[in-house]
């Protein structure tokens, strides 16, 4: 049976900032597990594994940049292996004041992830959309994220998958149509991810999990 200090690894005291202990991802599900059969918590699959969006973008704002890869491309790496063939870090995700966890995730270094892209958020979004890293507010860090990730998909900043076909007809070409572009309906998914980033962040990607059941108790 996984002990009291596994099952609450980062509580310290309300309000005070808890410490990160990461753990192998099977060992994170297996104090999950117990802490669900003792009655403390209870953490239930969702985020990247629950996610049937096209495209992730992950907003690092401490480093001024924006990182984009396809989601179901991940999500066979993480979701579709066993978890003891998992080596990358998991960690509980704790808010101040509360006792257990509200999220369980996974550290992913970024050059490991497939296809991804990054992007500078350019200086006057920048200004317009900063973040206090002293900010708590989990709300406010996802508008933030999102109004960002808005505007830069609005200024094609970060591209959007399109076809181009060119138009063989000699009629239609002389009406001045030699190519159609088209796009299809694509989903984003927008993540705040303040620390991470390779220009001077953390490295890794945060990739959420697991989070906690509406009206759990404390």
């Amino acid at each position: 049976m996984a002990s009291l200090n596994d099952l609450i690894p980062e509580y310290i005291g309300p309000n005070k900032p808890n410490p990160k202990r990461q753990f192998p991802l099977s060992q994170a599900l297996d104090i999950v597990e117990e802490a669900r059969k003792l009655g403390l918590y209870d953490l239930y699959g969702q985020g990247l594994c629950k996610d049937e969006s096209n495209f992730r973008i992950h907003v690092c704002f401490f480093e001024g940049y924006v990182y984009t890869f396809p989601t179901q491309e991940l999500k066979k790496i993480l979701c579709a292996a066993r978890v003891d063939e998992i080596t990358w870090p998991a960690y509980f995700i704790y808010l101040r004041g509360i006792r257990y966890p509200c999220a369980l995730g996974v550290t992913v270094p970024i050059m490991e992830i497939p296809s991804f892209d990054c992007i500078e958020i350019p200086g006057e979004v920048a200004e317009l959309f900063s973040l206090d890293p002293n900010e708590r507010d989990e709300g406010v860090k996802g508008d933030l994220a999102e109004a960002v990730a808005g505007i830069m998909l609005q200024r094609r900043d970060i591209q959007i998958p399109i076809s181009v076909e060119p138009i063989k007809d000699k009629a239609q070409q002389l009406r001045g149509r030699d190519f159609v572009v088209r796009a299809k309906d694509t989903f984003y998914e927008v993540k705040c991810d303040a620390p991470g980033g390779i220009h001077g962040g953390t490295k890794n990607l945060f990739i959420q999990i697991m989070e906690r059941r509406a009206n759990a108790g404390e």
